[in-house]
């Protein structure tokens, strides 16, 4: 993709970047995706679909922003220009707390990940807390589907099921799902719009380590809201866990009084979401991941 066709695009879309800050980041495999600073030196992030079939989970993305933006205490996206051609939105002015390192499969930290501050873990709490108090009504009445504890549950198992008859799945961690899935008091909290994948790569903050933004919301939905602390939770470790369930609860978030036993149960279940998206996408490297995640919570248990 040539730096002509981001220029022609741009332009064609009314958006009149310098040419010669264009830099582009080839490395994504739904979209190509540049950065540029316009007339007005606003630095604007733009995107274009590699294949056709991208443009439907984009059209949600886009759908999912417009909606949620209001709600939050923290930024995210404003797709500006949006169609089947070209995607653009400024820049948000802060940068993630975290970068994936390909190579060594590690994240180079921005701040300091061994002692997280009382800004960084309440700014977190509230944010996480403000997506999920949004009004069912409001999702609703966007066209958003809108599913029960025991629908979520249904589905899960199915996955299950699914994951159980193209993986190595041990007895111990069988029986652990298969516990936590049908003990009805576990299932007593309310399915909320969720982000689904917050991993530190998503999670923006400023110099002072207040969350200021979260990017990436393909997999948002309303689901369960335990998904959002798991990450969390597998990088950080239980004492800060703990805080940032304290911060949650402070800014109004629902702490049951299990959440912590259910946060733990679903990130040993988060092995079956790989091997979902490897069946619907045929893309079999991600089964290698979801049994190198199978194995290892099965000795940890």
């Amino acid at each position: 993709m040539s730096k002509d066709k981001i220029i022609n695009l741009s332009f064609k879309n009314g958006l009149k970047i310098r040419p010669e800050t264009i830099e582009i980041n080839q490395s994504g495999l739904d979209f190509l995706v540049a950065y540029a600073l316009d007339e007005n030196n606003i630095s604007w992030v733009l995107r274009v679909p590699r294949r056709d079939d991208v443009i439907e989970t984009a059209a949600k993305e886009n759908k999912i922003l417009k909606t949620i933006r209001p709600f939050l205490s923290v930024s995210v996206p404003d797709w500006q220009i949006f169609n089947s051609e070209f995607i653009a939105y400024p820049k948000l002015i802060d940068e993630p707390i975290a970068i994936m390192d390909t190579q060594a499969r590690a994240f180079v930290w921005r701040i300091d990940n061994t002692s997280l501050s009382d800004t960084f873990i309440d700014s977190m709490g509230k944010a996480l807390a403000s997506l999920h108090s949004i009004d069912h009504n409001v999702l609703k009445h966007q066209g958003f589907e809108i599913i029960s504890t025991n629908d979520f549950r249904e589905e899960l198992s199915n996955n299950m099921n699914q994951a159980k008859t193209i993986l190595d799945i041990p007895e111990n961690l069988w029986s652990n799902w298969q516990n936590w899935l049908n003990t009805d008091g576990n299932w007593q909290h309310n399915m909320q719009f969720i982000h689904g994948d917050l991993h530190p790569g998503h999670i923006l903050a400023d110099n002072t380590e207040k969350v200021t933004g979260l990017l990436d919301w393909t997999e948002a939905k309303i689901s369960d809201p335990a998904i959002d602390f798991t990450v969390f939770y597998a990088v950080f470790g239980e004492q800060v866990l703990d805080r940032l369930l304290a911060a949650y609860k402070n800014s109004g978030g629902n702490v049951w009084p299990d959440i912590k036993n259910h946060i733990n149960s679903t990130l040993l279940s988060y092995p079956v979401g790989f091997a979902t998206y490897a069946i619907k996408s045929g893309d079999n490297s991600y089964l290698d991941v979801a049994q190198a995640m199978i194995n290892s919570s099965a000795e940890s248990l």
